[in-house]
């Protein structure tokens, strides 16, 4: 549960959905029914009934075939190095905020390269890539030490900031400081904008995609048939609480038009600190959401690549990267993994007029993951058509019939 929580959630994702104040809890619980519920749904059938290793691997190679299930786990593994890889530039520009001088960090965020230079955000990059290389080496030591790790990381990363904004924004409320949005039903209709409002429902829809990626491990779960439904259903009510709770409290405090995805979240800290007497909460929060970006780092990294693992296998990788270690991780994709995320960080920081390109790209693979889902779903139809009397320890309410919306709402989702 807490490892499909790291996948999905954190109080740094609330920050674009601030803007949209009180019509962002409609596009989440949207998001949950419309999307969350029938990829979880549809996992918690295949994991449960084709409970052996390889995940997705598995059900949509026989399903469809070896050929199509490689090229999803291909993609999955691909497009999660490339939004790694474009994380540490950012990390890079918020360094300052991990220090008590915070106007300096703003200023810092907005133009590292007047105070340091190239030179300096060349080291910076460094030490962010060296962090991230060692999460990854100890991803290698087996899900029962990196879970340890998505569940501590979520617990200090994520639950205790998000503890300390609720009791923040009691005593802002209480204090009469004033707030940027208004509570009435009314606000919680998202306004008709055209594909605009489209563009955003799909953003909101995808912050939940991935939850399928953790069935990979369902063979370590003592009882896969009650314990990952119930995984499934805490990490929905878990995620959908920490999007709601938190967009609304940085919606609360910063108005609209002062909204910045860089450093926002650093400026509701120090509201909410400096009204209960502790301005250098920022400070605080900034180190505890380090915990965070390692719980999501290593259920990212591990999950695609012990997927690709069981391609690799099936002999669609040469041998050198087939082997597992003594805990049973395909580490050598891992590295491989992370050189490719190291490559990319340095193209987007490095090469100039990038950002076009990274743009361009990210949504071509963003299309190429939701036709990950698009087989998906297909392949669970004609598991159900092809294999129907395999017994199956979870089943979607409603039978075939069941299975069948639940698909159609997938589809029209993706």
């Amino acid at each position: 549960a807490m490892m499909n929580i790291a996948m999905l959630a954190g109080v740094g994702n609330d920050v674009q959905m601030a803007f949209y104040g009180l019509s962002s809890v409609t596009y989440y619980i949207l998001g949950a029914i419309l999307f969350f519920i029938p990829t979880a749904l549809v996992a918690a059938e295949l994991a449960t009934t084709w409970s052996r290793r390889g995940g997705i691997f598995r059900w949509v190679g026989e399903a469809i075939g070896p050929g199509t299930a490689f090229f999803l786990v291909f993609t999955l593994w691909f497009f999660n190095a490339l939004n790694f890889g474009g994380a540490p530039a950012s990390g890079a520009a918020t360094i300052m905020f991990f220090t008590d001088r915070y106007d300096f960090a703003i200023q810092f965020a907005n133009d590292p390269g007047k105070y340091i230079g190239a030179s300096g955000e060349f080291w910076i990059m460094i030490g962010w890539l060296a962090f991230y290389w060692l999460l990854i080496i100890l991803s290698t030591k087996g899900i029962r030490f990196f879970s340890k790790m998505a569940s501590w990381g979520v617990t200090i990363g994520t639950i205790i900031p998000l503890g300390l904004m609720i009791i923040g924004i009691i005593f802002y409320v209480a204090l009469g400081h004033r707030i940027y949005i208004s509570f009435q039903p009314v606000n919680l209709v998202p306004q008709w904008q055209g594909m605009s409002t489209l563009a955003l429902a799909a953003s909101v829809f995808f912050s939940y995609a991935g939850i399928d990626m953790n069935a990979a491990y369902i063979k370590q779960l003592k009882n896969p048939r009650v314990d990952f439904p119930k995984a499934m259903i805490i990490a929905m009510f878990g995620s959908l609480f920490i999007f709601m709770v938190g967009t609304l409290i940085i919606a609360m405090i910063v108005p609209e038009g002062q909204i910045n995805v860089l450093y926002t979240l650093f400026a509701v800290f120090r509201e909410l600190g400096a009204t209960i007497g502790i301005p250098w909460l920022y400070m605080v929060i900034t180190w505890t959401l380090i915990c965070n970006t390692i719980s999501l780092t290593v259920t990212n990294f591990a999950g695609p690549s012990f997927m690709l693992g069981q391609a690799a296998r099936a002999g669609f990788l040469p041998k050198s990267l087939q082997s597992y270690n003594k805990h049973g991780m395909p580490s050598k994709l891992m590295y491989v993994q992370c050189a490719f995320m190291t490559i990319f960080a340095y193209m987007v920081e490095l090469l100039p007029n990038v950002e076009g390109f990274v743009i361009m790209l990210d949504q071509a693979v963003t299309v190429l993951y939701l036709s990950y889902y698009i087989i998906f779903f297909t392949a669970y139809l004609r598991l159900k058509y092809t294999q129907p009397n395999r017994p199956r320890a979870f089943v979607i309410p409603g039978g075939r019939a069941g299975g069948w919306i639940t698909c159609i709402v997938g589809y029209i989702c993706c």
